[in-house]
C-alpha cells in the first residue's frame, strides 16, 4: 500500500521477501488454495459488493477457479455482510 501509515509494515514484508512471502504465509488459509477442491463440489460463494477486506475482485476470482459456483452478491461491507446471514 502507498498510505504512509503502512510504511513501517510494508517495509518489513519487503526486507522479509514481499509479496511472495505473504502469498506463502497466508496460502494455508487462503480459499483460492482450496479452490480446485471445490470445482466439482455444490458451492454457494457469498461476498460483499463493498467489501474492504475481501475486495470483490479476489472473490471474483476464487468464483472463477471454484469453476463459476452460484455466488451472491451482498450490498454491503465486511461488517454490515453480517447482517444479511438470517437472509442468507
Amino acid at each position: 500500500s502507498d498510505h504512509p501509515k503502512a510504511k513501517p509494515v510494508t517495509d518489513v514484508i519487503d526486507t522479509l521477501g514481499g509479496k511472495n512471502f505473504v502469498k506463502k504465509l497466508i496460502a494455508p488459509v487462503d480459499p483460492i488454495t482450496y479452490a480446485p477442491q471445490l470445482r466439482d463440489k455444490s458451492v454457494l460463494l457469498v461476498a460483499a459488493k463493498n467489501d474492504e477486506i475481501v475486495p470483490p475482485k479476489a472473490a471474483q476470482q476464487l468464483w472463477e477457479a471454484t469453476g463459476k459456483p452460484r455466488i451472491v452478491w451482498l450490498d454491503a461491507d465486511h461488517i454490515t455482510a453480517g447482517f444479511f446471514t438470517m437472509s442468507v
